[in-house]
């Protein structure tokens, strides 16, 4: 979906999963995040905010166990190619900047229920806000809503957030 707000460009994505690294299904997201990374080129000289949920992990800090997930889908190195090649255009990961800047922001925004794994230390960070840096100076705030995963019901996902400034 890509909204414009006066003159900012907000997009949220949902990469697909990929299902596993020798599925068609990984094919098509590779697919997809080329036609994601064209059509956000576009607007790269632009105040531009792309967020969602990539499906892909950026960094090792980003990992809970980086040696486990490292040939896995998620956090392949294939797929962290594709997450560079979309930042290349002009994108800069805006939790990245706020997580080097405060020690007590949650990092994490995925937690696999297959392993019941809803503990703060065991998740990944898949779902991310990559902002140009006119995009980046147009936000006042933002943040992840963490306390959303420990409610009756909770998503494996907890929402990202951000203000922009008037």
């Amino acid at each position: 979906m890509h909204v414009r707000i006066k003159d900012m460009h907000i997009i949220n994505v949902y990469v697909p999963n990929g299902e596993s690294l020798s599925s068609e299904k990984f094919a098509y997201k590779r697919f997809f995040m080329w036609a994601l990374t064209a059509y956000v080129e576009r607007y790269a000289s632009e105040p531009l905010i792309v967020m969602g949920d990539f499906n892909i992990a950026p960094h090792v800090r980003d990992v809970y166990a980086p040696d486990h997930f490292s040939k896995r889908l998620l956090f392949s190195p294939e797929e962290r190619v594709w997450l560079r090649t979309l930042m290349s255009v002009g994108l800069f990961d805006i939790q990245h900047v706020l997580l080097r800047e405060a020690k007590d922001i949650q990092r994490y925004t995925w937690w696999d229920y297959r392993n019941m794994a809803y503990f703060p230390e065991k998740g990944l960070r898949i779902d991310l806000m990559l902002a140009t840096a006119k995009g980046f100076d147009a936000i006042d705030a933002c943040g992840v809503w963490g306390q959303y995963r420990q409610d009756e019901k909770p998503s494996d996902h907890v929402p990202l957030w951000c203000t922009l400034k008037e």
